[in-house]
């Protein structure tokens, strides 16, 4: 690693190094802290995709049920409920949009 902070890239680290080098076990204090700010970035980083995943949600949502009225509607598919995609936390699952994805299906199969 070298020694001056401002020369490593850590966003091109992975998320296991990244751990590794955050531990507190770690006696370079200057890799320790620049793993844990680029940890809490990812987080923040992720946080923000999931806010924005769900006003996006909202907002079709919102948009579908001023349609509804015209019987213009989207289906929910089961992409819309979980993100799969490499995280801090692992995949992102939003319950509410899971739980309508199956309420949706339900009411399909209760038409069939």
């Amino acid at each position: 690693m070298p020694s001056n902070d401002d020369e490593f890239d850590y966003r091109s680290l992975s998320l296991d190094r990244l751990e590794q080098l955050a531990l507190d076990s770690n006696s370079n204090f200057i890799s320790r802290g620049g793993a844990r700010a680029e940890l809490k970035r990812r987080e923040r980083e992720y946080a923000e995709q999931q806010e924005q995943s769900r006003r996006d949600f909202e907002t079709a949502l919102a948009n579908s049920q001023r349609a509804g009225a015209t019987g213009a509607t989207r289906a929910i598919t089961l992409g819309d409920a979980f993100t799969f995609r490499p995280s801090y936390m692992g995949i992102g699952i939003d319950l509410p949009k899971a739980w309508n994805w199956v309420r949706q299906m339900l009411r399909g199969r209760r038409l069939r």
